[in-house]
């Protein structure tokens, strides 16, 4: 399967993809960044193009054929299951086994980036997909890290006003 950036990718149209669909629910496109299970094992990135309750087309590196079973991440940390029953490139085209919740649908209709986004723009940054929304994430140590240099800057800067008036009484600044 052909890799190719979302700069590039973004001016296949949609229009030959979509032609032979037809969903039993209707579709909402969203750019939404998730974490996709591949049938290797592995997990991939991928950027969910449309989804309905039914299924989605989304776009993804990993190495995926027709029939394949996959998961998809949720926002809500739940996985749906299902089977790709369209691939064009790098796009594919899946089939929930199970229609989704409304409510998941308009979840990732609500934290969907904007089309013109900077991170739709560099899809091989680094970054967790799987955490698409980082509203209610937990902190982690990785969060953390900046406080000690802040912690010791802060104590060196007390440290040298300080010294500089120390050093101004002993020198008469206030004779």
């Amino acid at each position: 399967m052909a890799k190719q950036s979302l700069s590039s990718w973004a001016t296949i149209t949609s229009d030959t993809f979509t032609a032979r669909e037809s969903r039993k629910e209707p579709r909402h496109v969203v750019h939404f960044k998730s974490a996709l299970e591949c049938p290797q094992g592995s997990a991939s990135r991928a950027l969910i193009l449309d989804i309905s309750r039914s299924g989605m087309r989304l776009m993804t590196s990993c190495d995926l054929k027709l029939g394949d079973k996959v998961g998809v991440c949720l926002l809500d940390g739940s996985k749906a299951s299902g089977l790709v029953v369209r691939q064009a490139d790098v796009q594919i085209g899946i089939e929930f086994s199970e229609p989704i919740s409304s409510s998941a649908v308009s979840a990732i209709r609500l934290a969907s980036l904007p089309p013109n986004s900077d991170a739709l723009a560099r899809p091989d940054r680094e970054e967790t997909i799987a955490a698409a929304s980082t509203k209610n994430r937990p902190v982690t140590n990785a969060d953390l890290i900046w406080i000690a240099p802040l912690w010791v800057a802060i104590k060196v800067w007390f440290f040298l006003v300080d010294a500089y008036f120390a050093i101004s009484d002993v020198f008469g600044r206030n004779r």
